[in-house]
């Protein structure tokens, strides 16, 4: 009965080992139908805004809509992907949250954030911090309805969905795969290459998110960390 009882949490440890790893072929087909479902919905109300010369279907993509839109797909290629899900309950360790420190490495994280972009946008004049606006799509907002989406797109959603995309998911994999610092610099540069405009700016952003995660071990403190800076320059913004 014991050596059964052994052989059985045995082979417990090692399918739970196995749900912490993701293949190659699981993270391109992952990425190909995140990335693919986005284009082809896209191209479809593309046609049919040309075909009935709507600009607004065409282009309703674009600021806080398209930042929506992006996140649904992502939602949805989780939703079809059990083993990414699966991968991703292993970022989050609820503990960081009421540990006083996780909280000092926030307001650190914070600050250095606003001191490279001040010295970039402000002293250097390198990239444009116009470009936030612009991708915020507050030049289009016209009713109350409209920067209440945006705050709810830029705020809230647009953060979570990059924490879990970029950190949870793509960083992770490739720490696991080949060495912290790899996930470190791919996931950063490809996360500022994601945001037009500033991406170097984003790309700091990017390997400030995979240090705080790497000291508390927990998306919930990149996440936070995320939701703030993105308060802040929107609030910012609204109030030039």
């Amino acid at each position: 009965m014991s050596e059964l009882l052994q052989k059985e949490q045995g082979q417990t440890t090692v399918i739970e080992g196995r749900e912490d790893v993701l293949s190659w072929k699981t993270m391109i087909l992952f990425f190909l139908s995140f990335f693919g479902m986005s284009f082809a919905v896209g191209f479809i109300f593309g046609i049919i805004g040309g075909v009935t010369n709507n600009e607004g279907i065409m282009n309703i993509f674009e600021g806080y809509m398209g930042l929506l839109f992006d996140a649904l797909m992502f939602v949805v290629a989780l939703f079809l992907f059990k083993k990414v899900r699966v991968f991703l309950k292993g970022s989050f360790d609820k503990k960081a949250i009421y540990k006083g420190k996780t909280y000092l490495y926030i307001i650190l994280a914070i600050f250095v954030t606003f001191t490279v972009q001040f010295l970039s946008f402000r002293v250097i004049g390198f990239e444009n911090p116009e470009a936030q606006e612009k991708v915020m799509g507050l030049q289009g907002a016209q009713s109350t309805l409209d920067f209440v989406l945006i705050g709810l797109a830029v705020i809230l959603v647009s953060p979570i969905k990059e924490e879990l995309l970029f950190r949870g998911v793509l960083h992770r994999f490739l720490e696991k795969k080949y060495h912290f610092y790899v996930g470190l610099i791919v996931s950063s540069i490809l996360f500022g290459l994601a945001h037009f405009g500033y991406p170097v700016n984003g790309a700091v952003i990017g390997i400030i998110t995979v240090v705080l995660y790497r000291l508390t071990q927990s998306l919930y403190t990149s996440m936070i960390y995320h939701v703030i800076w993105n308060a802040f320059v929107f609030i910012t913004i609204l109030l030039s």
